[in-house]
Parts: structure tokens; C-alpha cells; sequence
């Protein structure tokens, strides 16, 4: 935290605090609609949001909603939205899915909050990403075979007139250039989280 004066002792009792009476409400709805249904995960899926703040504010909020929606949550996050992000971003949401432990003490450290503004905008976002959490089923077409005679591939190769090289050496230079800086990303989590702990 950014504050010149930081009580670490109130900052998880505010949170559980402002966790507890601003998003009962909406955590109790999320638990009392039960789909009895063995198939409910392949079926549906949560809407998430796409801004980085909001993806970062549910990821703090995962750790105090009920475990099953917590854990869901966190895997949809890590899944489905941490692939849309840069390297720093993804980081960042990184430090926010490891445990509650960890997502606490990365704010207390971390420079990037003043307490007004994590109680103010950080922890209000969150409360109003989770009154729009939804699931959403995932509509399947149904396809039906199709009544035909002999194969459907009817000769798909190329004449050799108009046959292109589909090897280019620079690709794969720039896929090793990818590949390094992930893993120094990985790398830099890891020291955060060593150094955390």
C-alpha cells in the first residue's frame, strides 16, 4: 500500500468487513441456485468480464465466495481470460490466484493501491463484477449425418505450379523470442512469490 501511515492488523478485518455486508446478498444468490445436473460444467459457462481491473478485482473476491463457486470462478479466470493479457498483466492476475494468503499479502506490499483507493474503487468493482456474474449455457448444434456417396476429400492436393514453401525460419525466431519471454515471466512470479512468502 501506498499509505505513509499502513495498519497491516485492520487490513484483512476491513476487507472481511466491506466483504461481508456490501456482497452477502449477492454470494447467498449465487449459492440457492442449484442446477442438479451432472453435466452442468460442460454445459455452461460464467460471462466474465474483460476489463484487466474488473478480472483482477474477481480474482481478490474468489477467495471469500462459497468454495465451489470460488474455485470455478478462479478456473474460468485462469482458463478462458488470462491468455487475452500481456505478459505484465498476467503476472499480475497470477499474484491474485494463488491463495488468499498470497493475494493479501502481494496488496499490502505492493505499490500499486493507496488504501482509498482499494476500499474506494479496487473492492467496489469487484462487488459490482460479482452482481453481474451469470452462467450461460453453451448451445450445441446438432449435426446429423448426411446421406452421400464415396469420400468427401476429392483430391485436395496442390499442382505443383501453384505449391508455396510453408516453412519460414523467422517464425520460428520469433516463436523462440515468445516462448524465452514467457518464461522469464514465469520466472519473475515465481521470484514474487518466493519473496512474498
Amino acid at each position: 500500500m501506498r499509505d505513509s501511515i499502513f495498519n497491516k492488523e485492520n487490513f484483512v478485518e476491513q476487507i472481511e468487513n466491506f466483504i461481508t455486508t456490501k456482497s452477502q446478498k449477492r454470494i447467498e444468490t449465487l449459492r440457492s441456485h442449484v442446477i442438479d445436473s451432472p453435466n452442468f460444467l460442460s454445459e455452461n459457462y460464467l460471462v466474465l468480464p474483460y476489463k484487466l481491473k474488473s478480472i483482477l478485482a474477481l480474482s481478490f473476491f474468489s477467495w471469500w465466495l462459497p468454495e465451489e463457486i470460488g474455485v470455478l470462478l478462479r478456473e474460468e479466470i485462469y482458463e478462458k481470460r488470462l491468455r487475452r493479457y500481456s505478459l505484465e498483466d498476467k503476472a499480475l492476475i497470477e499474484q491474485f490466484l494463488q491463495s488468499k494468503y498470497h493475494s493479501i499479502l502481494f496488496v499490502e506490499e505492493s505499490n500499486l493501491w493507496h488504501s482509498r483507493d482499494f476500499f474506494g474503487n479496487f473492492l467496489v468493482e469487484g462487488n459490482k463484477c460479482l452482481e453481474r456474474l451469470r452462467f450461460r449455457r453453451i448451445n450445441t448444434k446438432v449435426i446429423y449425418p448426411k446421406r452421400k456417396r464415396g469420400y468427401d476429400d476429392h483430391g485436395s492436393r496442390v499442382p505443383d505450379s501453384k505449391w508455396l514453401p510453408k516453412y519460414d525460419y523467422s517464425l520460428t525466431e520469433l516463436q523462440n523470442f515468445i516462448e524465452e519471454e514467457r518464461k522469464t515471466q514465469e520466472n519473475s512470479v515465481a521470484m514474487m512469490k518466493g519473496f512474498l512468502e
